[in-house]
């Protein structure tokens, strides 16, 4: 049940594979980054046991690679769930291997790009109710708060509501729809520095 599965099970067959095979990788590139960005090691074997169920589970994604590659090498670009648009005028280029890398940024863009547009409506959204946004890196902010408990605990509830409520309703207005429970909040408080 999806209750036991625990956070590092769900890092090392969730989101670790998952990450990497949208971006259109090799099972030796899915170890290499595993191990790269998110110190998760896997043997050669596991690497590729783990690719190839990823793609018997889901065929489609090969044929949507196919069918994304094809769009971004005729345009040159990408866009996000948004609109954004991303050029890319190395898809378009003589240089197989030049093509291939703009080609898998553009499959990459177009998945990940959306965390980039929820992240910015939450900016927008925190910032209306006094929330002190001091940093922020892919899909995580690292918020400001008063070292007082009330004032953790008010702005703790304020990033969930925010993020779990108000996000999908300021996408719905832009034609993005999120399934329910999709945004998942992890919250940690405490002194700079700390995990």
């Amino acid at each position: 049940p999806i209750e036991a599965v625990t956070a590092e099970e769900r890092q090392r067959v969730g989101k670790v594979p998952t990450l990497a095979m949208i971006y259109k990788i090799s099972s030796d590139g899915f170890r290499e980054y595993a191990w790269k960005g998110f110190q998760v090691h896997f043997t050669s074997a596991q690497a590729a046991a783990v690719h190839q169920t990823f793609h018997a589970l889901w065929p489609e994604i090969g044929l949507w690679h196919e069918h994304a590659g094809r769009k971004i090498r005729a345009l040159g670009e990408t866009r996000s769930a948004l609109g954004r648009i991303r050029r890319l005028p190395e898809a378009k280029s003589s240089d197989p291997k030049l093509r291939e890398e703009a080609v898998r940024s553009g499959i990459n863009a177009e998945i990940q790009s959306l965390a980039s547009d929820i992240l910015q409506v939450a900016l927008i959204l925190l910032d209306k109710l006094d929330l002190f946004v001091v940093g922020d890196i892919h899909d995580e902010l690292l918020i400001e708060v008063e070292e007082q408990e009330q004032g953790v605990v008010e702005s703790e509830w304020k990033v969930r509501y925010v993020m779990e409520q108000v996000v999908p309703h300021w996408l719905q207005k832009m034609q993005v729809y999120l399934p329910p429970g999709l945004l998942r909040v992890d919250i940690a408080a405490g002194p700079w520095g700390e995990p």
